[in-house]
């Protein structure tokens, strides 16, 4: 089935999910430059599902998991794809369209050689889109089951491949898979790799990949745990949109703020 057709569908036969998306024409939006850097700030209610989520032991297991089939909503759709994933139209976008591609298996948000060579798979597969993965400690809000997520590539700020000494991204080009899914796992490095303390993004233009790996020191910035500034920074934030869930965060952020969350969970 065509991504565009089934993406349609879902909508046509899920209103909860049509409400959001139609509701991402409505949502704030603002620009502003943080250094040398243009980075946007979007207020999207929807998203405090995701970005105040509680993600400790205790609370994962008490819960059930959201992405395992048995435990989706009825109307969710799902599209087979390289016969491990299930892509899902995601019920909470940040933009449209907005999927996430999950495990039909139950295991750990780990990312493997495997894993890479799916999402340059996928990539190749929907071309004009950016896939992405957030470790299991830097924005996925389902660490306890393996999922990417994807979205087009002309809904981000700031293109994939485009170096930021702010938000401290390494940038890599191949037009040889394997080559670049080891350098990739090379580049986030194991301790990250082990901690789930990272993000990637990658991109097909036809002829070669770009990735972007994303490093970083910790999940979310203290102003989160005193309530201050609740910003939950995963792939999308990296790259330079920033998601408000609460209107006194949209309100509130500023270059000196934005600096200094960046600072704090960006690693070199």
């Amino acid at each position: 089935m065509d991504i565009q057709r089934f993406f349609d569908d879902q909508l046509n036969s899920w209103d909860e999910a049509n409400d959001r998306f139609r509701a991402l024409s409505e949502v704030l939006t603002k620009q502003m430059q943080v250094a040398s850097e243009t980075i946007s700030v979007q207020y999207n209610p929807a998203r405090a599902i995701s970005s105040l989520a509680k993600l400790d032991t205790k609370t994962l297991s008490q819960r059930p998991c959201f992405l395992c089939h048995d435990n989706r909503p009825r109307q969710q759709l799902k599209m087979p794809v390289l016969s491990r994933y299930h892509l899902l139209v995601n019920p909470f976008p940040i933009f449209s369209p907005h999927f996430t591609i999950a495990s039909t298996t139950h295991q750990p948000q780990s990312l493997s050689l495997a894993t890479v060579l799916d999402m340059l798979s996928l990539a190749c597969q929907f071309p004009h889109h950016v896939v992405f993965f957030n470790g299991a400690k830097a924005g996925a809000s389902a660490p306890d089951h393996l999922h990417l997520q994807m979205i087009s590539a002309s809904s981000l700020s700031t293109p994939v491949g485009i170096h930021s000494p702010l938000r401290k991204n390494t940038t890599l080009q191949s037009s040889d898979a394997e080559r670049l899914a080891n350098d990739i796992l090379a580049a986030i490095g194991s301790s990250h790799l082990n901690a789930g303390l990272f993000n990637l993004l990658v991109l097909n233009d036809g002829s070669r990949w770009t990735a972007d790996i994303y490093r970083r020191k910790t999940h979310r910035p203290t102003q989160y745990f005193d309530q201050t500034f609740m910003i939950s920074p995963g792939a999308i934030d990296m790259a330079g949109t920033v998601i408000a869930s609460r209107l006194e965060d949209y309100e509130k952020a500023s270059p000196a703020l934005l600096s200094d969350v960046f600072a704090q969970v960006a690693d070199d």
